[in-house]
């Protein structure tokens, strides 16, 4: 079964078009939130229709005025934690 998506109002998985259409709006959207160097964990569930998309926890931060997003091993912090990065 499917995890629940995150950008369709009816639940259906998120798929390459919802991406393209709301990842530039969401990087633009940090921008504006995000302090230099502050970040957001979280963690993107494994889609069964899309094995080729990234899964696990992630560090989504400003880092020299960009939104970046590195995979995320550094501890057992839970999806939404914030975070300052040195």
């Amino acid at each position: 079964m499917n995890e629940p998506g995150y950008m369709y109002e009816d639940g259906r998985p998120d798929d390459i078009k919802g991406l393209q259409t709301s990842g530039r709006g969401m990087a633009r959207a940090l921008g504006f939130l995000l302090q230099e160097n502050e970040g957001i964990i979280v963690e993107l569930p494994k889609q069964d229709d899309y094995p080729d998309d990234d899964y696990g926890m992630y560090l989504i931060c400003k880092h020299d005025g960009c939104i970046r997003g590195v995979e995320y091993d550094g501890g057992d912090e839970p999806d939404g934690t914030m975070m300052w990065i040195d």
